[in-house]
């Protein structure tokens, strides 16, 4: 990873694929810390209080993947993984966090952002945090997130205001072509560039970081 990991949005409608998407752009991440309300990831699935205590007493972060599934937690959540990303820079050779955002329009919505998910977006990569955030509809996700985005990942979109949202970031032609993808495909974005691509049948998705 690069000394400054990314952060990446993953967004398309219902049953085209991009939680499984998500699922692999995490799958090789040694270090995992997800909001995953309704418990969709390969994670050890905690209530908040558990995940604490987890994070708390644990001899050493090496590797672990836990998820909060408890909702009410969110702000907590985004504090936790600031603390987590700082404690892991102080252990040698400054280990890196992946933190995923499932259902992240649950966390933040535009212009209902708590003051501790701006930190986490504006100020995570400088503590060795890469975040991957995922939503249904890109419009009812934070701007903070999408104007931090280094990598899209749009797989269908068909809501007016979702299009008309995604051209502002991806350009005209990866919007159009996100409108007639099939399931389980996805237009990839990043600096300018665009190709639609196929969620493999196996294996990760291949992630570049900045």
């Amino acid at each position: 990873m690069s000394a400054q990991p990314p952060v990446r949005f993953v967004c398309g409608i219902r049953g085209y694929g991009k939680t499984t998407l998500a699922r692999q752009l995490v799958a090789a991440a040694p270090r995992l810390l997800a909001y995953d309300p309704f418990s969709e990831h390969d994670c050890l699935a905690l209530d908040f209080a558990e995940l604490v205590d987890y994070l708390d007493y644990a001899e050493s972060l090496e590797s672990f993947r836990v998820g909060l599934r408890e909702a009410g937690h969110e702000e907590e959540f985004c504090a936790l993984a600031l603390v987590v990303g700082r404690r892991l820079q102080q252990e040698p050779p400054g280990r890196q966090l992946v933190v995923l955002l499932e259902e992240a329009d649950l966390v933040a919505r535009p212009g209902q952002e708590p003051a501790v998910f701006q930190d986490l977006v504006a100020r995570g990569r400088h503590e060795g945090i890469e975040l991957v955030a995922v939503s249904r509809r890109p419009a009812e996700v934070s701007r903070l997130i999408t104007s931090q985005a280094e990598y899209f990942y749009v797989l269908r979109a068909q809501e007016p205001r979702d299009v008309t949202y995604l051209r502002g970031y991806i350009g005209e032609a990866a919007a159009a072509a996100a409108q007639q993808l099939p399931k389980y495909h996805y237009v990839g974005w990043q600096g300018g560039e665009w190709a639609e691509q196929a969620i493999p049948a196996t294996g990760a998705v291949p992630v570049e970081n900045s």
